[in-house]
């Protein structure tokens, strides 16, 4: 019967945390709890969807995604929104949802109407009327290049 050694045991195991660690994805040395940026558009857009149905299920949990920038004025002040695009455009007229995020004035000042951008942040709930809604308190804002032209801002 063959038996791997305890070097060879030791690697064995070393190679299956590093594969385990790769797969949730990490950020400067912080681990991504939802890594949307792995997925496909349909995907991502059904993610950012649940996100904002049932945002308790998703409250403090490190999130990395992909999107195009915009800014809206509603209800008396400034808000910036990330638009997370489904290209098949399967599930709305326009295959679009957004989410509110939260950054840093220098930060939103490297972005334009439509650019897309990476964002990482920490998902946390805000009360919105008689509910609470998810907003994303962004830690890193990536501009990327590429712009949306077709959605109807």
């Amino acid at each position: 019967m063959y038996h791997l050694s305890w070097l060879r045991r030791g690697f064995l195991l070393s190679a299956v945390v590093i594969l385990l660690l790769t797969a949730v994805g990490f950020s400067e040395g912080l681990p991504i709890d939802l890594d949307l940026k792995r997925l496909s558009s349909t995907m991502c857009y059904a993610m950012v969807n649940d996100l904002i149905n049932a945002p308790e299920r998703y409250e403090g949990q490190r999130i990395r995604l992909h999107g195009y920038f915009q800014r809206y004025h509603a209800e008396g002040k400034d808000s910036c929104r990330l638009l997370a695009v489904d290209t098949t455009s399967c599930c709305l007229d326009d295959g679009s949802v957004s989410i509110e995020f939260t950054a840093e004035e220098e930060w939103l000042a490297t972005l334009v109407p439509g650019q897309a951008f990476e964002l990482i942040g920490i998902i946390r709930m805000q009360p919105h009327g008689a509910q609470n809604i998810a907003v994303i308190a962004a830690e890193s804002i990536v501009p990327l290049d590429g712009m949306v032209s077709d959605i109807q801002w």
